[in-house]
This record gives C-alpha cells, sequence and structure tokens, in this order.
C-alpha cells in the first residue's frame, strides 16, 4: 500500500487592506454562487489558474491603476492561505508576464488581487 502524497504547497502571509479583504470575500462568495460549491481563498487562485489563463494573460498596466492599487490593497489586516505549487506557479509566470508589459516589478499582493477581481468583477 503507497501513501498518498498531497501536492507541494507554498504559503502566502499577506497584510493586506479592508479593501483587498472586501474584494477577496466577494470573489469567493460570487465564484461559490456561480458553481454552487464552497470556495476558500485557496480554491478561489487554483480555480483561477486552471479556468482563467487567458484573463490572467490579458492584464495589464490598466488593470493595475483599477484593482491593486498599492497603496489601496497594502494594510494592516493579516491573511494567510496555502497554494498549491502548481497554482503559485501560474500566478509567478503571469506576474513577470505582466511586469514586463508594465515595465515595473508587480508584487505578489498586486497580482493575486488581480487574480480575485477577474473573479470578482465578473
Amino acid at each position: 500500500m503507497t501513501a498518498m502524497t498531497r501536492p507541494s504547497r507554498v504559503p502566502h502571509n499577506l497584510r493586506v487592506s479592508k479593501q483587498y479583504l472586501d474584494a477577496l470575500a466577494l470573489g469567493i462568495y460570487k465564484l461559490s454562487v456561480q458553481t454552487q460549491k464552497i470556495y476558500t481563498a485557496s480554491a478561489l487562485f487554483s480555480y483561477v489558474a486552471d479556468n482563467c489563463t487567458k484573463q490572467l494573460d490579458a492584464l495589464g498596466t490598466k488593470d493595475l491603476l483599477l484593482f491593486a492599487n498599492k497603496n489601496e490593497i497594502k494594510g494592516d489586516i493579516r491573511v494567510s492561505y496555502l497554494l498549491d505549487k502548481r497554482v503559485n506557479d501560474v500566478l509567478i509566470e503571469a506576474r513577470y508576464r505582466l511586469s514586463a508589459r508594465a515595465g515595473r516589478v508587480v508584487t505578489q499582493l498586486e497580482l493575486h488581487r488581480l487574480a480575485i477581481s477577474i473573479i470578482a468583477e465578473s
């Protein structure tokens, strides 16, 4: 009998604003209603990585300005979630591509907020 191996997971410990937390809650709510399943933050990011790669690839500087203003998403509220390494890798690749298009380094927090916006704003 072989033991089932769990996918490796990457912890994300972020300090966010109330606006980020509100967007995350809205994204989880909308996705849960749409699919008739219960979602968590980790599951939301997994859904985006699995089903929204075109939207991730289409993110641009305008999206950064509209949804991921650093001053509006960074704050004092601590949130933590674990992402499967595969999901984290998809988000990292999207972040690198967006950084190249934007001409600056896009932070993990900014990319996570944009991933949330794909669901919350749909």
